[in-house]
C-alpha cells in the first residue's frame, strides 16, 4: 500500500504545472487583495485584514516571499517532491510505528511554546472580568464547570505558591493546550493515508489555526472547550469509522457544554452524526437534493433555538436603536474579520474551495465523515455569526475555525474529490 502510494505521489509531483494554474489563480487573487487591505492608503483597518501590516518591513517581506513560493506550481510541486523523499527515510517509518509517543512529546513541546509566545497583554479577553470572578469565587453558569475548576485551582496554588488569578489561567492554558495537540494529531493521523497528507492535515486544521492564542495565557475560559470541541471532533470521526459506539462522541460533547455552553451549538452535530451512522446507506436519504432542502428548511429553526436556548444577546433581524444588526454591512465585515483573525488562511482556503468548486466545476463526494464535518461548519459558523457582538467577540466568532479548518484538510487531501484526476477518499490510516 505505501509503495503504492509512493508512486502516485511520484507521478503526481511529475504531472506539468500547467494543471495548478486555476489554483494558483484563485491564491494569487487572494494575494494581492493581503496587499491591497493592508497597504493602500484610506482602507479601513481590521486586524484580521491586515494584522501583517504591523510587523517589520523584513517579516512583512520574508511572509510574502514564503507565500508565493507554496502558491507558485513550480516550487510547490518541488517541495512536493521532497517531502514525499523525505517519506520513505527510516527515522520516518521509525516514527510511523511510534506515531503516538511522539504524539505525546510533540504535545508536551507544545507546552513550552505556548509558554514562550504567553500574551503580553493583559487586558485580552474581557478585561480581567472573569479573572476577578475567580479570586471571588463567583461561577457563572456559561462556564460552570471551567470557572469551578479555575476557583478550586486558585484557592490550592494561592495558599501554597501565592499564584495569582491570572497566574492560574495561564498555567491551566498551557497544560490544557498539551492534550489539545495530542489529540489534533491523532486526528490529522485519521484524515491522512501518508506521511505526507498526515503533516498537511495537522498544519492545514491546527498549526493554521490562530485561535491557538487561547493555550497561550489568554485571559478567557475557552481553553477547556476547545479541548473537548477538539475531542469530539476526533471521537466522531472514530465513530464514522466504527472504531467506537456513538455514545462515547455524545459523552464528550455533553461534557464540554458544562465546561462551556457555547458548545451547545454542536448539539445539531449529533443529528448529522448519526444520519453518517445509521441513515447513510438508505437511498431516501442518500439523495443530494433531499439533503439541501432538509439542511435549507431548518436554517431558521436552528436560528430560532439558538435564539432562545443558547445566547440571550443574540443579533436581531431588525432594530431601530443599533445599525449592528444581523444582516448589515457593518456586522458582515466583522464576521469575516474575525474569521480571519481566528482561521488564519483557514477561512479564505474554504472560500478558494467555494469558488473553485463552482467555477471549475469540481465535485465532492458525500461520504459521511464529510458530510458531518462540512454540516458542522456550516452550523458552527451559523451560530457565531448569530451570536456575535462585533469586533470584541473575535474569540466567540472564531470558535468555528477549528471545525472549517479541519474540512479544509479532508477536502484538499482528497477526502471529497469526486472528479477525475483527484484523490478519492480513503478511510486507511497508515
Amino acid at each position: 500500500m505505501r509503495q503504492k502510494n509512493k508512486q502516485r505521489q511520484a507521478k503526481t509531483a511529475a504531472k506539468t504545472p500547467e494543471k495548478s494554474l486555476p489554483f494558483f489563480a484563485v491564491g494569487a487573487f487572494f494575494i494581492a487583495l493581503s496587499l491591497f487591505l493592508s497597504f493602500a492608503p484610506g482602507v479601513t483597518r481590521g486586524w484580521g485584514l491586515n494584522h501583517i501590516a504591523f510587523f517589520d518591513p523584513w517579516v512583512i517581506g520574508v511572509f510574502y516571499v514564503l507565500l508565493l513560493c507554496f502558491w507558485l506550481p513550480q516550487t510547490n510541486q518541488w517541495l512536493v517532491a521532497q517531502i514525499t523523499a523525505l517519506s520513505g527515510a527510516p527515522i520516518i517509518s521509525f516514527l510511523r510505528k511510534h506515531r503516538y509517543a511522539l504524539f505525546a512529546i510533540l504535545s508536551l513541546v507544545a507546552v513550552g511554546i505556548f509558554h514562550l509566545m504567553k500574551i503580553k497583554y493583559i487586558l485580552l479577553g474581557d478585561l480581567g472580568l472573569r479573572i476577578m470572578q475567580i479570586e471571588n469565587g463567583e461561577i457563572m453558569h456559561e462556564e460552570y464547570l471551567s470557572m469551578w475548576i479555575l476557583n478550586r485551582l486558585y484557592v490550592w496554588l494561592h495558599a501554597h505558591f501565592n499564584f495569582t488569578g491570572y497566574q492560574t489561567v495561564e498555567l491551566v492554558d498551557y497544560i490544557v493546550g498539551a492534550p489539545f495537540i495530542f489529540f489534533s494529531l491523532c486526528t490529522a493521523n485519521l484524515l491522512g493515508n501518508t506521511f505526507l497528507k498526515k503533516a498537511a492535515a495537522f498544519v492545514i486544521s491546527t498549526l493554521s489555526c490562530t485561535i491557538l492564542l487561547h493555550f497561550c495565557g489568554y485571559n478567557e475560559m475557552y481553553a477547556f472547550a476547545l479541548l473537548f470541541l477538539q475531542l469530539y471532533l476526533f471521537t466522531s470521526l472514530l465513530c464514522l469509522k466504527d472504531k467506537i459506539h456513538i455514545a462515547v462522541p455524545a459523552f464528550i460533547l455533553f461534557a464540554g457544554i458544562a465546561f462551556h455552553l457555547m458548545l451547545v451549538c454542536m448539539l445539531p452535530s449529533l443529528i448529522f452524526l448519526f444520519y453518517g451512522k445509521a441513515l447513510w446507506k438508505r437511498p431516501f436519504f442518500k439523495n443530494k437534493k433531499t439533503i439541501f432542502w432538509i439542511v435549507l428548511v431548518s436554517l431558521p429553526f436552528l436560528y430560532l433555538a439558538f435564539q432562545k436556548f443558547a445566547r440571550p444577546m443574540m443579533l436581531p433581524l431588525e432594530s431601530t436603536e443599533s445599525a449592528y444588526t444581523l444582516f448589515s454591512i457593518a456586522h458582515f465585515k466583522e464576521f469575516f474579520n474575525s474569521q480571519l483573525l481566528g482561521g488564519g488562511v483557514g477561512f479564505l482556503i474554504w472560500l478558494m474551495i467555494l469558488i473553485y468548486s463552482i467555477v471549475f466545476k469540481v465535485k465532492y463526494n458525500l461520504t459521511a465523515w464529510f458530510f458531518f464535518i462540512a454540516s458542522l461548519s456550516i452550523v458552527g459558523l451559523m451560530f457565531v455569526f448569530a451570536a456575535g457582538r462585533g469586533l470584541g467577540d473575535w474569540d466567540i466568532f472564531a470558535f468555528a475555525a477549528v471545525v472549517f479548518n479541519l474540512s479544509n484538510a479532508g477536502i484538499l487531501l482528497g477526502g471529497g474529490y469526486k472528479r477525475k484526476g483527484f484523490a478519492k477518499t480513503s478511510n486507511t490510516a497508515s
